[in-house]
C-alpha cells in the first residue's frame, strides 16, 4: 500500500509523495506509517512545522516504532535544536535499542558539536548493530580524520563510496578528504560525484571552487562561483571570492564590478573599501576611486586606514599627495601615520628638521612605525654614518623574522657603504639575498620560434623596459604625464594583465595563445584601451617576445652595467629578480642586453637607450628624445613629474653613477664579465 510513495520519494519526487501520502491517510486516518512518510517527504520540501506535526501524529498512533523518533530527531536536527533533536533521537534508543539509524544520528550530532569521544561511543554502538554499513565507515573515516589519520580516513571513505556510490555523504566526505590531503583532482571528482547528488549543496560547491583554484584553473572555477552568486546574491563572501578569482585571471572591470557590489552589501566593511579602491586603480579609474574614498572620509575624517589609501592613489603626482598628507594632518594632528606621511612630505620637501620632528611624534605613540624609522635613519646615513651603522646592527641583531632581517641587512649594508667599509657592505647584501622569500629566479631569453604574426594584422607597440639596477623611478612617472599615449604599469602591481608576456604569470586561458600579439592585444582592449596608443612597462624583453611585435619600439633604461648589478645587489628591482649569485646575474645582464643591442644596430629606428644618469640630470633632453622617437606627446606636468616613494633619496633603486668603481676589487670576477657590455654601451671599461 506504501510502495507509490516510497516510489515517489526514492526518486525525489516529494511533491508527488506528499499528495500520495495525503490520499492514503483520507483512507486508513490511523495509519501510521502513512503520517511518517508525509513526514519525510515535507522534511524534504523544507515544509518544516508540518513535518513536524505529522511525524508526532505517526508517533503517537505507534509510539514504539524507533525509525519514527529517527525521523523526527533528524527534522528537529536540521531546522530547530539539536538538544530536542539529541532527545527524540534518544528517546528512539529507549524504545529500540538496536535503532541503528538513532545511533548513526546521534553520532553526527556529537561531530556537529566537536565532542568526539562521545561520537566514537554512538559509532561502536552502530558498529555491533552492523559492522559494514556505510554510515559506520563514514562514521569511523570522520573520526580518523579527526585525529590528523588522513590516510585511514580515505581508505574508509572510498569504502563507503564503492558500497554506496549514490551516497551525496560519502563522496562528499571523500572529497573533503582528498582536499586535506592535497590530493586536488581526486578531490574535484569525488565533489563533482556529491554535487551531482546535491546540487543545491552550497558548502560542496565552494569546496569545488578551492580544489580547482588549487589545480589553477580559475577558468573551470568561474562557473561553479557563477551559480552560487546567481542564487545567494547577496553574500558578501562569495562576492569577495569571485572578485578575488577574477582579478587573477586579469578581469579587472569584471572583478571592480563585483568589489563595488560588495560595498554596496557591506559599506563599513574595511577590506571592501580597499578591494574596490584597488580593482578602480587597475582599470585606471582612480577619481572614482578617490571619490569613493572622499565620500567616507566625509563621515569618518579621522580614519588613518582611509586617509593611507587616499593618500596612497596619488603617491605618483607629489602635488596632489601633497595636499593629501597636509589634510590629514590638519584633520588628526596626533594620528602616528599623519605624522609619519607629514616626516616624508617634509623630507622630500628637504626639511630635514621637521621631517625628524614628525617622525619623532610618530615613533613617540608607535615606535614601529616602519617609514618614520627610515626618515630617522636617512638622515643619520647623510649625516652620521656611524650612527647609522650602530642603529642598523642593532635592528640586524633584533631582527628575528626572515623579512625582517632581509630589510635590516638592506640598510646596514648601506651604512657600511657610507663608512666606506665596501667589503663588509657586498658580504652584507650577499646575506641579505639569502633572506629574500619572495625573489623570483632570472627570466630564460628565448629565441624566435617560428611562430610570428603577420605584420599586416599586427599595429606597433610601445614598450617601456627598464633594467634591473636602472633609476626607473625618474623615468616612469614622467611617462604618465602625456596627452597621446596611457602608460600601462599594472605588470607591477599585485594582479596584472596575463597575457603570458611576463614570464612569471603564466594562466592556462582560452583564447590566444599567451605571449602573442593577439593575447597582448586583447587583454588591452579589455581595459578598454586602444593599443596604438600605450605604453606597456615590460618586466622582462627578449627575442620571442620581438617576434610576435614585429613593428615594435623599445625604449631601454640602462646604466653603466657594472653600476646596474651593484644596484641590484643593494637595492633589488621592481621586477623583484632575485640577485643571490653575483656572478650569475652579471652574465644574465650580459645575456639580455646583447639581442637588444644587436636589433639596435640592425634597427635604430626600434629602440632607444636612455642612459639613467641622463634620464635623471636632464629631463628636458630625455622627453625630447622619447618625443622624436615615439611620437609621445608629453604636457607640462612631466618634466617635474616625480613619485612621493622614490623623491628625494627617500628611496632610490641606486647609488651615484660610478659608484661601482669602490667595489672594482670586491666584485672583481663579476664585474669582469660586464667589461665589453659596458664598452658596448659607451662606458669606461676600467675602474
Amino acid at each position: 500500500m506504501l510502495q507509490p510513495i516510497l516510489e515517489a520519494l526514492s526518486s525525489a519526487d516529494f511533491d508527488t509523495a506528499v499528495s500520495t501520502a495525503r490520499e492514503m491517510i483520507e483512507r486508513y486516518p490511523e495509519m501510521a506509517d502513512a503520517y511518517h512518510l508525509l513526514a519525510v517527504a515535507e522534511g524534504s520540501l523544507g515544509q518544516f512545522e508540518s513535518a513536524l506535526t505529522h511525524v508526532d501524529r505517526a508517533i503517537s498512533l505507534a509510539p514504539d516504532n524507533s525509525a519514527f523518533h529517527v525521523t523526527r530527531g533528524a527534522l528537529l536536527a536540521r531546522h530547530s535544536s539539536a538538544d530536542a533533536a539529541r532527545g527524540a533521537l534518544q528517546e528512539a534508543v529507549s524504545v529500540d535499542p538496536n535503532a541503528f539509524l538513532a545511533y548513526v544520528s546521534l553520532a553526527h550530532l556529537a561531530i556537529a558539536r566537536g565532542d568526539f569521544s562521545d561520537a566514537q561511543q554512538q559509532t561502536a554502538r552502530a558498529a555491533r548493530i552492523d559492522p559494514d554499513a556505510t554510515d559506520v565507515l563514514i562514521l569511523q573515516g570522520i573520526d580518523a580524520q579527526s585525529q590528523g589519520n588522513l590516510d585511514t580516513a580515505s581508505t574508509l571513505f572510498s569504502a563507503a563510496v564503492n558500497q554506496a556510490p549514490q551516497s551525496a555523504l560519502a563522496q562528499a566526505r571523500l572529497g573533503l578528504c582528498f582536499l586535506a590531503q592535497g590530493r586536488h583532482a581526486f578531490a574535484e571528482q569525488s565533489l563533482r560525484n556529491a554535487l551531482a547528488i546535491q546540487p543545491d549543496n552550497v558548502s560542496l560547491r565552494r569546496a569545488l571552487i578551492r580544489a580547482l583554484a588549487e589545480q589553477g584553473r580559475p577558468t573551470e572555477a568561474l562557473p561553479e562561483l557563477d551559480y552560487l552568486v546567481s542564487h545567494l546574491p547577496n553574500d558578501p563572501g562569495l562576492l569577495e571570492m569571485r572578485a578575488g578569482l577574477l582579478m587573477e585571471m586579469g578581469r579587472a572591470a569584471d572583478a571592480a564590478n563585483d568589489f563595488i557590489a560588495l560595498l554596496e552589501l557591506v559599506p563599513d566593511q574595511p577590506q571592501a573599501i580597499v578591494r574596490a579602491v584597488q580593482a578602480y586603480c587597475i582599470l585606471g579609474r582612480q577619481a572614482d576611486a578617490a571619490a569613493l574614498l572622499e565620500q567616507r572620509l566625509a563621515k569618518q575624517p579621522t580614519s588613518d586606514e582611509l586617509w593611507s589609501l587616499r593618500l596612497g592613489i596619488e603617491k605618483p603626482d607629489v602635488r596632489v599627495a601633497a595636499e593629501v598628507t597636509e589634510r590629514w594632518h590638519a584633520a588628526s594632528p596626533d594620528s602616528a601615520g599623519a605624522n609619519e606621511a607629514m616626516a616624508q612630505l617634509a623630507e622630500l620637501r628637504g626639511q630635514s628638521a621637521q621631517a625628524e620632528a614628525h617622525a619623532d611624534k610618530a615613533l613617540a605613540s608607535e615606535p614601529q612605525r616602519g617609514a618614520a624609522q627610515l626618515v630617522k635613519l636617512r638622515a643619520e646615513l647623510r649625516n652620521a654614518p656611524d650612527a647609522a651603522r650602530a642603529r642598523t646592527r642593532r635592528l640586524v641583531d633584533q631582527a628575528t623574522q626572515s623579512e625582517a632581517r632581509r630589510v635590516s641587512l638592506h640598510w646596514h649594508g648601506l651604512a657600511l657603504d657610507r663608512c666606506e667599509r665596501f667589503s663588509d657592505a657586498s658580504t652584507c647584501w650577499q646575506e641579505m639575498w639569502t633572506h629574500n622569500q619572495s625573489a623570483l629566479p632570472l627570466p630564460l631569453s628565448r629565441p624566435v620560434n617560428g611562430n610570428a604574426p603577420d605584420p599586416g594584422a599586427t599595429s606597433p607597440a610601445l614598450f617601456v623596459w627598464t633594467l634591473p639596477g636602472s633609476p626607473s623611478e625618474e623615468l616612469i612617472p614622467a611617462l604618465s604625464h602625456n596627452d597621446s599615449h596611457v602608460l600601462m604599469p599594472d605588470r607591477y602591481s599585485r594582479v596584472s594583465r596575463l597575457d603570458g608576456l611576463d614570464p612569471f604569470r603564466q594562466v592556462p586561458q582560452q583564447g590566444p595563445a599567451l605571449g602573442s600579439y593577439a593575447a597582448w592585444r586583447a587583454a588591452i582592449e579589455v581595459l578598454g584601451q586602444d593599443p596604438q596608443h600605450i605604453i606597456d612597462w615590460l618586466p622582462h624583453w627578449d627575442l620571442a617576445l620581438n617576434e610576435q611585435f614585429p613593428g615594435s619600439q623599445v625604449i631601454a633604461l640602462v646604466r653603466d652595467p657594472r653600476d646596474l648589478l651593484l644596484n641590484w645587489l643593494a637595492f633589488g628591482c621592481p621586477q623583484t629578480y632575485g640577485c643571490n649569485d653575483v656572478l650569475v646575474a652579471a652574465m644574465w645582464l650580459q645575456q639580455v642586453l646583447a639581442p637588444l643591442l644587436a636589433l639596435r644596430e640592425q634597427h635604430p629606428e626600434r629602440v632607444l637607450l636612455l642612459r639613467g644618469e641622463h634620464v635623471t640630470t636632464d629631463r628636458k633632453d630625455t622627453l625630447e628624445r622619447i618625443s622624436r622617437f615615439a611620437s609621445v606627446r608629453f604636457n607640462d606636468g612631466a618634466l617635474n613629474a616625480r613619485s612621493i616613494t622614490y623623491s628625494s633619496g627617500r628611496m632610490r633603486s641606486g647609488f651615484d653613477p660610478g659608484h661601482w668603481q669602490a667595489y672594482a676589487q670586491v666584485l672583481a670576477e663579476p664585474f669582469a664579465q660586464l667589461n665589453a657590455l659596458a664598452e658596448q654601451l659607451g662606458y669606461s671599461e676600467a675602474a
